[in-house]
């Protein structure tokens, strides 16, 4: 479960290294000053808290071992309710797709 998880967060900071405007360098930008939250959605919400604690000690395990440079700690892995995950569905539609792709327009809720 670690490794596509890390592969993904690695990816991530260097879009976020490849984006630094400015003149902030990015080690300065990065060193563990932002902070990274891990937040599971509906296949998470059906196991059992034991076994979500488990998944959970043993990403952040993994991560205090690894070279990323966010900043987390263990009470920013967890699982959200599935109002939380409309809430950012829905940020993520309206408000990061049409930053990135312009040509897309924004739609409000009614």
């Amino acid at each position: 479960m670690w490794a596509p998880l890390y592969k993904l967060i690695k990816g991530s900071e260097k879009i976020v290294s490849s984006s630094v405007k400015h003149g902030v360098p990015f080690h300065w930008l990065m060193g563990r000053n932002i902070p990274l939250y891990i937040y599971a959605t509906a296949g998470m919400r059906v196991l059992s808290k034991s076994d979500q604690n488990a998944i959970y000690n043993a990403i952040f395990s993994h991560y205090l071992q690894s070279d990323l440079n966010f900043y987390m700690k263990r009470n920013m892995l967890q699982t959200i309710d599935g109002e939380k995950e409309a809430i950012y569905g829905w940020i993520t539609v309206n408000v990061l797709v049409p930053l990135s792709l312009p040509c897309h327009s924004r739609t409000t809720a009614s």
